[in-house]
């Protein structure tokens, strides 16, 4: 079974980026008119691997990073299984729950079998540790400090002090806060897992008992809303779910 592979990158978000691969794979030079509008190229693509996809059979598609596509190739990507009929080509795609300027994915969601991935438990954490570098490693702190997270255990176990790759992942998770909700997770990555409302009036950024700046219309996976379960408490009370 052939595999073709595709992703989306965030640096230059081109149209189509997400399937540059899988034309380079299928050495497909697009036909797409680009003075033609986004409407009418779409259909062009889409017909184009169509057609190169299906003698290609049996196949699998794995795009990664949809969070970063282009709404023309998300498109393509809803359209592509139903006009591929019988054609034995499976597709399978990543994405992140929330990202700044993600393209909308509400009707491939409808169209496909969602399968949410959460972070390693902390023995696959100590199996990966030991296949990036051999040797002892505390794979329960890895695991407290990384929630499981694959990439975050690879480039801390490859640089212990930290790296400039979850630096940059991690500037990209900030900046969709505010300066106030920053300066409260600045607090909360010290704390740890726990109550953001007691973090937040520890740096007089909330309001007491509502923590404003602490529950952002995004979360991102950040915070997890409780309630409260004495009166004493504020209601709800929103804890932050791992260190940032």
């Amino acid at each position: 079974m052939r595999v073709l592979r595709g992703e989306a990158d965030t640096s230059t978000r081109r149209p189509m980026e997400l399937w540059r691969g899988v034309y380079r794979s299928l050495h497909l030079v697009p036909a797409s008119d680009p003075t033609l509008p986004a409407a009418e190229r779409r259909w062009e693509h889409l017909e184009s691997l169509v057609d190169a996809l299906i003698p290609a059979a049996p196949a699998v598609v794995v795009l990664e990073d949809l969070h970063w596509a282009d709404a023309m190739a998300v498109w393509v990507l809803e359209h592509l299984p139903r006009a591929l009929g019988d054609a034995r080509v499976a597709f399978v795609a990543t994405s992140r729950d929330a990202e700044p300027d993600m393209p909308r994915l509400d009707t491939l969601r409808r169209v496909s079998r969602m399968m949410p991935l959460a972070g390693l438990d902390v023995d696959a954490v100590r199996r990966l540790a030991a296949a990036e570098a051999p040797g002892s490693v505390d794979a329960a702190g890895l695991h407290a400090r990384t929630g499981g997270n694959p990439l975050f255990v690879k480039e801390l176990v490859r640089s212990p002090g930290g790296s400039g790759v979850i630096d940059d992942v991690l500037q990209r998770s900030l900046d969709r806060f505010d300066a106030e909700s920053a300066a409260v997770l600045a607090t909360a990555a010290i704390a740890g897992a726990g109550d953001v409302g007691v973090s937040a009036r520890g740096v007089s950024r909330c309001r007491r008992g509502s923590a404003p700046s602490c529950s952002p219309p995004d979360p991102a996976g950040l915070f997890s809303r409780h309630e409260a379960r004495e009166r004493s408490m504020p209601r709800p009370r929103w804890v932050v779910n791992r260190r940032v």
